[in-house]
């Protein structure tokens, strides 16, 4: 039986606006995949410089909080120095840096006031809040750009039709600062722009649930 909207093999009927919205897409990554490309391939050539850049920017940026009037950020000229000032430690040795940004206000952890709260929580103890920046959100934003334009270069079959993810809440509530907190997953979704996408993205939210054990 013939039908105006599926093929015979019963896949639905591309209509001439979805094949001009794929092509915008594949453009709009292609051109993406270009340029940051170019810019990763100029960055492995020495990745120790990149990385040591990206070290002395951030010390700079943040030697004037507590923790790194603690630390001595103000001293520090290599890596070397760097892992002998700041030794790997767990989330509770910067608990007070945290905790002092969200209940006083205080400039303790980084330089840059927080934007948001990345919450985990654990089987026990307290709920961890870590906090991401505007700069922070910006770079999340950009890696997550990059690896969806070489994903569509490796199959861009995977881009046609809909694609649904599953994240949790970004939005889970507010700290006392009044900032806000949420799942990683769901603030990475809900960063990033969707200057690929289609159309707008539908929301499912599912407001009660609860967990087997």
């Amino acid at each position: 039986m013939f039908t105006p909207f599926r093929r015979r093999d019963c896949t639905p009927r591309r209509t001439p606006r979805a094949w001009l919205a794929d092509a915008l897409v594949a453009l709009n990554l292609w051109s993406m995949r270009l340029i940051r490309g170019r810019r990763i391939a100029a960055d492995v050539k020495d990745p120790t410089r990149v990385q040591n850049a990206l070290l002395a920017r951030i010390i700079a940026e943040n030697k004037d909080t507590a923790f790194g009037r603690q630390h001595g950020f103000g001293a520090i000229k290599s890596y070397e120095e760097f892992a002998r000032r700041v030794p790997v430690g767990e989330y509770e040795a910067a608990r007070p840096f945290v905790d002092a940004e969200i209940e006083l206000g205080e400039k303790a952890l980084t330089g840059e006031p927080p934007e948001w709260y990345v919450r985990t929580s654990g089987t026990t103890g307290k709920p961890k809040d870590i906090p991401l920046t505007r700069s922070h959100l910006k770079a999340l934003r950009r890696i997550h750009q990059t690896s969806v334009a070489f994903q569509h270069r490796v199959c861009p079959e995977a881009f046609s039709g809909g694609i649904m993810a599953i994240v949790s809440p970004a939005y889970e509530g507010v700290l006392a600062n009044g900032k806000p907190y949420g799942s990683a997953s769901g603030i990475v979704a809900s960063n990033t722009r969707r200057p690929s996408s289609r159309s707008s993205s539908s929301l499912l939210q599912c407001s009660r649930y609860r967990t087997a054990g």
